[in-house]
């Protein structure tokens, strides 16, 4: 069942969300709850650097896309990293329809780049690097110019490659399998 975000509240702190604890983790937070009042799960927990996990099956994208919009909508550049078929183009679809976002969103793997209008007539910018292998082939094709467009929102499936050249303050989303059960995601924030 989904229980959404409690600790979203943090934008620029590392975060990394679970739905599943286990019961020895809920019986410390039992025991501990009184003492830590007014504090986040990451504060009581992992003082030193602040986390929690998420994890989340494919068939509640949805809910998560809705819960990590604020962040979406605050962040000019986003990527989205992780292995293959971890959901990267299924979250970014989920996102763009909370955005409102009338066209369809398929991964631009062959192209690169797919170009979306939102509500307002700004754009968003989807970048699938993941056949580039070089730095070359990003400023040669122009792509890093879209990087600092203004009035503009930028999606990126397989970011490491410009990673060097993106503005500190973009939004870096992982996403992960789950071993014991291929049905289910682990996802993760960092944003400055």
């Amino acid at each position: 069942m989904y229980t959404g975000f409690p600790y979203l509240k943090e934008p620029g702190r590392y975060i990394l969300f679970a739905l599943l604890f286990e019961s020895s983790i809920l019986s410390t937070m039992k025991k501990v709850g009184k003492s830590f009042a007014g504090k986040s799960f990451a504060e009581k927990f992992f003082p030193e650097k602040p986390f929690a996990e998420k994890v989340f099956s494919l068939g509640e994208v949805d809910d998560i896309a809705a819960e990590i919009l604020p962040l979406i909508k605050d962040a000019r550049i986003v990527t989205f990293s992780g292995p293959l078929g971890a959901g990267k183009t299924t979250l970014i679809r989920a996102l763009a329809k909370q955005l409102g976002i009338k066209n369809q969103v398929k991964s631009p793997t062959f192209a690169y780049l797919a170009t979306y209008q939102l509500p307002d007539g700004k754009s968003v910018y989807h970048f699938d690097l993941y056949r580039l292998k070089s730095l070359e082939g990003i400023y040669d094709s122009g792509f890093d110019e879209y990087f600092y467009l203004p009035q503009s929102k930028v999606f990126i499936e397989w970011p490491e490659i410009v990673k060097p050249i993106l503005p500190s303050e973009t939004l870096d989303i992982a996403l992960d399998y789950i071993e014991d059960d291929h049905k289910k995601r682990k996802i993760s924030i960092n944003s400055a």
